[in-house]
């Protein structure tokens, strides 16, 4: 009670004091356009908002707290004709330098200036590497960008949900400030839809002090807001044409499948003789008069389980609709909302097409006495296929031989804000996450066993002779729940026009609810993984954004605590050992050798972390910018390694996995330098390069007392080197764009995920402890996700509406857009052992998997026939152009019998396999490449 107490106490004082930079500011002077002299008292507001600033003495200006979006900016003063620029971007946590020039003359009544803002080619802040994306810019004209995966896609500094060489669930996502991280395994809890996204900002440099538990990257992303003045909405609808989402022939193609082939007549059934040798496989108590009669029947009850043969799919249309609506409410209230509803046929046919809907939005409170009150929200609920890689387990059985996963989740936040003079404000962000996941095969009651219908079935174990089971039923029970209570706090003061600081306080409190039973097959067989608990993680910092003209230093301090709230067990060898346990006496009662209750425990501790921050930036020449930056970041474990209990379902004292919440945090040291250059055409030239020195990577170990079974558990043990440069070029104005990325990295260490070569530790008789296993005697390898090089070109090249030939009224050739994505990438590292099939004298991550290509092409035409109020687009997408094969690396290349088969030393070809205790080959080529092929969408934008 006393540490509830404690905790309630710390989140309710975290909330007097963060909230993440999901604002920026706009700021500038204001001068005599004949004297240049600066004008004191000139008021500076932006368009349709509350929001506004008057200049000092010195002619200054600045707006906080404004929300990243594109405004109109008006300044007035009596005796001066009134400027207004329009179109000025303002982006999270930047600075929107923009200057005012009045004229001193009469003027009549409601005449002004109106100017079209200009933004810097080379950002001045860019103090790391980071990219800020706005949907609006990108989505429309871009091919693929439907989503906030797709987004990732427009850059080189993520590849394979990897940031910069780390591993997966190192990053950190923010969604108008609320934390979109499932705690249980650090994933991202969904995908926003881009028809509800301002901008997206990702960030693999050094970020700065305000976001912690992070080590690879962060990504922010704004929610439109609904705009002031009138109401606005648009549809986006797109439609995926008919056609196969694998490459190679049906998987129910008899004349591609030899295994199919070898059992499609009943002579192949009759007795000893034939391939089916029906009597070993029947069930139990066939008895047929003779052997032709047996083949007969057996080949109809083979027909029967392959009902499918010969059935031709794809002839669906996938369908994706966005929808987004915002407006004023009142004169003090607007509203954004949208909605996603997405229908896909899965790769194989399936029971129902898998669907995902979203809604997202936002409303606007302007409450008055520059106060402003912000609610943002987002529902999500999606449907996936978990299928094993056996996939003769499960193909001619897909109802009940592969598990549907349902993935729930909704986000809430509520920011308050308080501008306490045109210099300072607060802001309290109070939200929570709430996750929940589901899996399980729909026909296998969680509370019976595999087993229970393998004597019942038609084939003897579920398999026919050919291998392909029928009745095989997925036995994993995934229930896994979660909820995150968020409260940030924070206080910005422009203390001078040259120093920002902000100090902020965030607070995070866990509800872990987690019953999973695994391993269905049988009672014996059968796992508990069932734990509670409320974790907790604080967090301090203070940083100062300074600018002395073109200088921008970004210093920081940031402290990270955590505390689990539970209790862990403090013989590591032993778990469950009752240290009072007499050998002389019965093991029963109190005196049980193993308790789970009887074990000693103990309160887990205070686990925390200082981290200094460090980003500079400033010119070097005209259009040239010099920036370096320094971080040390820290990251929990997630909570699935520090608390999960795995259990055998008959004897709850046999343990299968446990957590380890004596881990300690991962930590990573981020070094960056790099130069922005502007150059003709107005193009972009950034050049970075980058160290990162990853050390107390997880890993998993198995740990036993004696002789006796070992359990898995995890451990700080491993670590990483990383580095790498990057290069871009980048034109993004005019009536053609174009962009090069090119990324160069090289990730090494010893081990790739936690799960790769886990050691053993074993504790002796005499205390002492052996360690067995593991790879940390070998040399540093290529990490099997680094991918060294990664090139990025996009081109896109737009018309004018009055372009080209016209027929009619229609100018045929105008408003057009083409524009064109192309990838070309490194394949991953695997270790090739040889025929001979040993490691002895292997080095590993010897090869390369094949390098993958990917081009993808988006035509669109703007329809000016419908009105100045509505905007109609029609577009057509395809994507993978050229028919580009990427192989599945987890599938192929962990397998060492399909390694072999790709490197040309298997039974069969990498097209096909042999399954297990089988002799005919079945075709693979559906299930060995992971992208789509060649795909045509068709679809419609509608603004109005």
């Amino acid at each position: 009670m006393r540490r509830v107490q404690a905790l309630l106490v710390m989140l309710v004082w975290g909330g007097i004091a963060s909230a993440f930079a999901q604002t920026g500011k706009i700021a500038g002077y204001v001068r005599d356009a004949a004297t240049g002299d600066p004008l004191p008292g000139v008021n500076v507001v932006i368009v349709g908002t509350t929001m506004g600033s008057a200049t000092d003495i010195d002619g200054y200006y600045v707006i906080l707290n404004v929300p990243p979006g594109v405004y109109t900016v008006r300044a007035t003063f009596v005796g001066y004709q009134p400027v207004t620029k329009t179109d000025v971007v303002v982006n999270s946590g930047r600075t929107t330098e923009l200057n005012f020039e009045l004229t001193e003359a009469p003027m009549q009544i409601g005449e002004e200036i109106v100017v079209v803002a200009e933004r810097p080619v080379v950002d001045p802040e860019r103090v790391a590497s980071s990219e800020i994306f706005r949907p609006a810019d990108v989505a429309v004209s871009t091919p693929g960008i439907y989503d906030l995966a797709d987004v990732f896609d427009l850059t080189v500094d993520v590849s394979d949900g990897h940031f910069r060489g780390g591993r997966t669930g190192e990053e950190l996502y923010l969604l108008n400030g609320i934390n979109i991280v499932n705690p249980l395994n650090n994933s991202r809890a969904f995908q926003p839809p881009t028809i509800a996204l301002e901008e997206v900002e990702i960030i693999t440099g050094g970020f700065p002090a305000e976001y912690g538990n992070a080590q690879s990257g962060v990504v922010n992303i704004a929610l439109r807001e609904g705009p002031g003045q009138e109401w606005s909405g648009n549809v986006v609808v797109r439609l995926r044409a008919p056609g196969r989402k694998h490459f190679g022939p049906s998987v129910f193609d008899s004349t591609a499948n030899p295994y199919l082939q070898a059992f499609n007549s009943p002579e192949e059934w009759m007795g000893e003789s034939g391939e089916g040798a029906y009597y070993g496989f029947i069930g139990y108590g066939f008895s047929p008069p003779d052997s032709l009669t047996g083949g007969r029947i057996a080949y109809g009850m083979w027909q029967q389980a392959r009902k499918e043969l010969g059935r031709n799919y794809g002839k669906m249309w996938d369908s994706d609709v966005q929808v987004a609506l915002g407006g004023p409410l009142t004169s003090w209230a607007r509203i954004f909302l949208s909605g996603r509803f997405q229908s896909e046929e899965w790769v194989l046919p399936y029971t129902h097409p898998l669907e995902t809907r979203q809604l997202l939005g936002t409303v606007t409170f302007d409450v008055g006495s520059n106060k402003s009150l912000r609610l943002a929200g987002a529902y999500n609920t999606s449907e996936d296929i978990s299928a094993s890689s056996s996939f003769w387990n499960w193909l001619w059985d897909r109802a009940i031989g592969v598990a549907p996963q349902k993935e729930t989740a909704y986000a809430l936040g509520l920011r308050f804000s308080h501008a306490l003079s045109g210099r300072s404000f607060y802001e309290v962000n109070l939200s929570t996450l709430w996750t929940r996941f589901r899996q399980g095969a729909a026909v296998l009651d969680p509370n019976r066993f595999r087993e229970d219908a393998a004597d019942a079935g038609v084939w003897r174990y579920y398999n026919p002779p050919d291998q392909f089971r029928v009745g095989y039923m997925e036995n994993d029970f995934l229930d896994e729940r979660t909820r995150t209570w968020s409260l940030d706090a924070a206080y910005s003061n422009q203390l001078t026009s040259n120093h920002l600081l902000k100090a902020g306080v965030q607070a995070r409190l866990y509800e872990l609810d987690v019953r999973n039973r695994r391993n269905l097959s049988s009672p014996s067989d059968a796992q508990d993984e069932f734990f509670k608990s409320n974790p907790v993680d604080l967090a301090f910092y203070i940083q100062d954004k300074m600018e002395y003209g073109g200088l921008i230093a970004n210093v920081g301090l940031r402290l990270d605590l955590y505390n689990q709230n539970t209790e862990y067990y403090t013989n590591q060898f032993n778990p469950f050992l009752n240290p009072n346990f007499d050998p002389t006496q019965p093991p029963v009662g109190e005196n049980a050798y193993l308790s789970p209750e009887l074990a000693d425990k103990k309160p887990t501790p205070w686990v925390y972390g200082l981290q200094p921050r460090l980003g500079i930036s400033f010119p070097v020449f005209v259009g040239t910018v010099f920036y370096l930056n320094y971080g040390a970041f820290f990251q929990r474990p997630p909570f699935e390694r520090l608390q999960v209990k795995r259990l055998q379902h008959a004897n709850q004292t046999t343990i299968f996995r446990m957590g380890n919440p004596r881990l300690e945090p991962e930590r990573t040291n981020m070094y960056e330098v790099g130069v922005a250059q502007q150059l003709p055409w107005e193009f972009v030239l950034d050049v970075s390069g980058y160290y990162k020195d990853v050390k107390n990577l997880v890993q998993l170990a198995y740990f036993r007392q004696g002789e006796e079974l070992p359990y898995e558990t995890y451990i700080n043990r491993d670590y990483a080197d990383i580095r790498g440069f990057r290069i871009s070029l980048n034109r993004r104005t005019g009536w053609w764009r174009a962009s090069v990325r090119y990324h160069y990295s090289v990730a090494t260490g010893k081990t790739s995920s936690p799960f790769d070569a886990p050691p053993t530790y074993t504790k002796l008789e005499d205390g002492e402890v052996a360690v067995s296993g593991g790879v940390l005697n070998l040399n540093d390898v290529l990490l099997d996700f680094d991918r060294t090089h990664n090139l990025l070109a996009q081109l896109t090249v737009s018309t004018p509406g009055d372009f080209g030939f016209r027929i009619g009224d229609v100018n045929v050739l105008g408003n057009l857009s083409i524009s064109l994505k192309s990838r070309i990438q490194s394949g991953r590292p695997y270790t090739y052992v040889g025929p001979s099939g040993g490691l002895e004298g292997v080095v590993l991550m010897n090869r390369r998997s094949p390098t993958e290509y990917q081009t993808d092409l988006k035509i669109t035409r703007r329809f000016e026939e419908f009105g100045d109020r509505v905007d109609f687009v029609a577009f057509v997408e395809v994507i993978n152009l050229f028919n580009n094969r990427h192989f599945d690396y987890d599938y192929v290349f962990r397998d060492p019998l399909l390694i072999r088969s790709f490197e040309g030393d298997g039974d069969v070809p990498i097209e096909q396999i042999i399954p297990p205790n089988g002799s005919w080959a079945a075709n693979q080529e559906w299930r060995i490449y992971d992208n789509l092929p060649r795909s045509f969408y068709f679809g419609v934008s509608l603004e109005f």
